[in-house]
């Protein structure tokens, strides 16, 4: 079974359709599964996938009242953007903060930061 850490960090989802619809299947329940373990209810969040062209990955994105999250493959140190936002209209928010794709392996360990950042309470920048 792939991992979502298994396909960002070693599959080039460039032109490759079938692993590009892979990462954002599994990129959305993640996030999904991020939120809930947040504590966010439904209806407070949004889960969006964007495909984008057939040359990136595109991406996949939890967006709440107070924190921006954004699961793509531009390299393999700047993959997961976490952010604070003023509300569900705001897409360009606070300053980027980047977390490791190990991250990826716990849903609790990425709600956790995702919380401290939207608490301001701590930040990590690779």
């Amino acid at each position: 079974m792939t991992t979502l850490r298994t396909l960002v960090e070693h599959t080039n989802l460039s032109y490759n359709e079938e692993a590009k619809a892979k990462f954002h299947r599994s990129a959305k329940l993640f996030l999904g599964k991020v939120a809930k373990c947040m504590g966010l209810e439904k209806g407070t969040y949004d889960v969006r996938s964007n495909q984008g062209g057939i040359a990136c990955s595109g991406e996949v994105t939890l967006h709440c009242e107070n924190v921006y999250v954004q699961i793509s493959q531009y390299t393999s140190n700047l993959t997961i953007l976490v952010r604070t936002c003023e509300g569900r209209k705001d897409f360009t928010g606070g300053r980027n903060n980047w977390m490791p794709t190990a991250k990826l392996d716990s849903v609790e360990d990425f709600a956790h930061f995702c919380e401290m950042v939207a608490k301001k309470e701590s930040f990590f920048v690779i």
